[in-house]
Parts: structure tokens; C-alpha cells; sequence
């Protein structure tokens, strides 16, 4: 539990740093986390990460973490 936590506090501060605000961040409740997602207060923010593309990958302590753009479906 306490990795999910750091790695949780190192995404929201590099994403916060680098493109604005996070709104909120869901992440698995596991050991090893292998997926999250991101909400962003902004729509600016969202095209200012991806810049047109469609897969985008950062560098986090030296790991690759991939991000795709994903729209809301609502039930």
C-alpha cells in the first residue's frame, strides 16, 4: 500500500508540474499498480499531454509509464 502511495504522489506532482492542475487520479489498490487514470481540470490540459497524439510515454524514476487518451462513457 505505501508504493501505491508514492507512486500515486509521484504522478500527480509530475503531471501537476508539467501540464496544470489534477482533478483527480484512480489508481488500482495493489502492490504493483499497472494502471491509473488521470482527470485533468482542463481539456487544454489533457491536449497540452498528448499534442495530437493518440500514446504518449513519460519517464517516471527511471520507468516508462504509458498514457493513452481515453473519452468518458457514461451508462
Amino acid at each position: 500500500m505505501a508504493l501505491v502511495v508514492k507512486v500515486l504522489a509521484l504522478v500527480v506532482v509530475m503531471m501537476a508540474m508539467r501540464f496544470g492542475e489534477v482533478k483527480a487520479v484512480y489508481m488500482q489498490n495493489v502492490e504493483k499498480p499497472r494502471f491509473a487514470r488521470l482527470v485533468f481540470h482542463s481539456a487544454s490540459a489533457v491536449e497540452a499531454v498528448f499534442n495530437g497524439r493518440k500514446k504518449v510515454v513519460f519517464s517516471i524514476n527511471e520507468k516508462d509509464v504509458t498514457a493513452r487518451k481515453t473519452l468518458p462513457t457514461y451508462a
